[in-house]
């Protein structure tokens, strides 16, 4: 017998949704969604690491009956809230299949230099040491894969997995994080989304490594969702979505573009602004003391935030980035037009 955090939202394939708790800013839900049709079965995300989490994915696992001899997985990416459960609720048999430069991120020399070059980029921004080493532990991710938990199979754009007489085809689209990928079956419109266009909230832009202009890409891979006719959308958090998809990712990179121009206007009128000064006074609008008075994590994504829009305002060649303090802190001037 199916619960209240489990149903199901398709019938052909059948798909079910587990909506699985975690703690972020706030309280929140991730989608767990398990597809079965002709005997074969598919598991889309396994959400966060938490006890709740993990009761409510295992007692779905059983009341669905599902046949781990005939399973496979799916990770749409590798934050928390998505990969958290991986090792905890899977038999090792079960094939594992995810993007290999997300699964990188989560060995030890990924995590490294991942830390290394989010504290020189938040320093950068003229934040303090102290504040730095804060917020890179905010953007480190609390999950730890084991390469000998799973059975991983690394796959990239083109690649197909089947279910039944369903094929899916794996999309790259990275900009949500570097390691970003969807699931979509042409033939029925159906997506499976992760995190790539959600309704509630615009996804964040990780930070990409090296010089990549992460926003920019994420802008380009919003577009790919016009040329994906999609009868539903299955997405990482909230509801399944039958319309209006096309239009959310218009919106959602309207919304990234006016940041953008928010903080170019700034540059514009008071040449020489930090990352920070940026991310305090025109994406949080809060004066010094309000600023600190921030939790560090909400910092944390305000600085974010700041950091990918002018990353992609100098990719544009919008913004010149010119040495401040020592030659460790960036400041900004825009560009002749």
């Amino acid at each position: 017998m199916l619960s209240d955090f489990c149903e199901r939202v398709w019938e052909d394939p059948e798909v079910y949704r587990i909506r699985l708790p975690f703690f972020n800013l706030g309280a929140g839900e991730s989608n767990c969604f398990v597809l079965h049709d002709e005997g074969e079965w598919l598991i889309v995300d396994t959400g966060a690491p938490t006890v709740a989490a993990c009761r409510r994915l295992l007692s779905a696992f059983a009341a669905l009956g599902v046949d781990f001899s005939r399973c496979k997985a799916f990770m749409t990416h590798a934050h928390f809230d998505h990969v958290g459960l991986l090792d905890g609720v899977l038999p090792r048999s079960v094939p594992v299949y995810m993007s290999e430069a997300g699964f990188s991120l989560h060995m030890p020399e990924g995590e490294r230099r991942v830390h290394d070059s989010f504290l020189r980029r938040m320093m950068a921004c003229g934040v303090s040491f102290d504040d730095a080493c804060a917020y890179a532990v905010c953007n480190a991710e609390p999950v730890k894969l084991d390469v000998h938990a799973a059975s991983y199979r690394f796959i990239s754009a083109g690649d197909v997995i089947s279910v039944g007489k369903h094929r899916f085809c794996v999309v790259d689209t990275a900009g949500h994080t570097p390691d970003h990928q969807v699931l979509y079956d042409a033939a029925n419109g159906l997506l499976f989304g992760g995190d790539h266009v959600l309704f509630d909230v615009a996804p964040a832009v990780d930070a990409f490594p090296e010089s990549i202009d992460g926003l920019g890409l994420y802008l380009a891979n919003l577009h790919k969702v016009h040329s994906m006719p999609v009868a539903a959308a299955f997405l990482g958090h909230g509801d399944v979505v039958c319309e209006g998809l096309a239009e959310r990712a218009d919106a959602i990179a309207a919304k990234k573009m006016r940041r953008c121009e928010r903080l170019f206007d700034a540059v514009e009128r008071n040449p020489g602004m930090t990352g920070e000064a940026l991310a305090c006074g025109v994406l949080a609008r809060k004066d010094e003391a309000s600023w600190r008075a921030l939790p560090a994590l909400s910092r944390y994504y305000f600085l974010l935030d700041a950091f990918v829009c002018l990353q992609h305002l100098y990719a544009m060649g919008c913004v010149k980035r010119v040495p401040g303090d020592a030659d460790v802190v960036w400041r900004y001037i825009a560009c002749a037009s």
